[in-house]
């Protein structure tokens, strides 16, 4: 396992039983048998108990040709007793135009979500449990840390409310770019539909997902992997998201001298390092560090 993972994974032990932790993690994404782009998911805490959940998708290959603009979803959320309730959703294709493009806002006073969706106007009553396309991957998250797996989640999908159904296909051991997880694997299904679609969630990473596929009538479409962490110079970490490692604490000349292979490592992480790219969903870089200039530098984030 990768420093950077290591970390997150002692922080999500050392967190409240069933707390969300902020988190950022970049993905492949194979489309068939193509490298089709990478996705980077992340997870904020705005305030006491709401939270921002992004997803930034940029096409790679022959796949940049058709989309070559950053697809963006955002979900800003609330974490309420009865679990994640949205708020507001925003879908944008990254073009000028708005036909792609979905903007929600739930009011669960009086129990409506209204928008546009694809151009066309949104007036929904709110079902109990009602999640956008973002928040219903958190939903279950949560759902996973309290220990009570839903069997069902409900998704708005532009004027209709839609029910998929969950099922845990139990435990897997999985050998990824950034080490070794135990997992848990569910899938998830609507009544009626050819698609599947299949999560591994990383319960020692507080349930954040190390691979995902969907299938359709038995043949997969997309597959999406977690990728390999990249170091983050301090100056652009974003509030609200966990530091990792956190800081660290002084080292006696004894210890330094125990432990030669780790500063070699280092040395050599910091003579790698490169620009941080942001890049689930299958459908702002930091300046160049240097190894002159980062002789000296603070790693404060990796990109999981």
């Amino acid at each position: 396992m990768s420093v950077g993972l290591a970390a997150l994974a002692a922080s999500a032990v050392d967190a409240d039983v069933g707390e969300l932790q902020p988190f950022r993690a970049t993905y492949s994404i194979v489309w068939r048998s193509f490298d089709a782009g990478t996705s980077e998911l992340k997870l904020q805490h705005d305030s006491d108990q709401q939270y921002i959940y992004s997803s930034r998708s940029n096409a790679s290959g022959l796949f940049h040709a058709f989309f070559s603009n950053e697809i963006s979803q955002t979900s800003w959320f609330t974490v309420t007793k009865d679990g994640v309730r949205p708020d507001r959703y925003r879908g944008d294709d990254g073009s000028s135009k708005t036909a792609r493009d979905i903007s929600l806002d739930f009011n669960w006073e009086t129990g409506r979500a209204t928008g546009v969706a694809e151009d066309k106007a949104v007036d929904v009553a709110l079902e109990p449990g009602t999640q956008d396309d973002m928040s219903i991957q958190i939903a279950l998250m949560y759902a996973l840390l309290k220990d009570q797996p839903p069997s069902s989640l409900r998704l708005i999908d532009k004027n209709r409310i839609k029910e998929y159904v969950y099922t845990s296909e139990g435990a897997e051991h999985l050998k990824t770019a950034v080490g070794e997880f135990d997992t848990v694997v569910y899938r998830s299904q609507r009544a009626g539909s050819t698609r599947v679609t299949r999560m591994w969630y990383a319960p020692s990473l507080g349930y954040v997902p190390v691979r995902g596929e969907q299938l359709r009538e038995g043949k997969r479409e997309w597959r999406m992997d977690i990728r390999r962490p990249k170091m983050q110079t301090r100056e652009h970490c974003s509030p609200g998201l966990a530091q990792f490692p956190p800081p660290p604490r002084p080292m006696s000349e004894s210890s330094c001298a125990e432990s030669p292979d780790q500063r070699l490592r280092l040395l050599k992480a910091r003579e790698k390092a490169r620009p941080i790219t942001f890049g689930i969903n299958a459908r702002a870089g930091g300046r160049w560090v240097t190894p002159a200039d980062s002789a000296g530098f603070n790693v404060c984030g990796f990109d999981l």
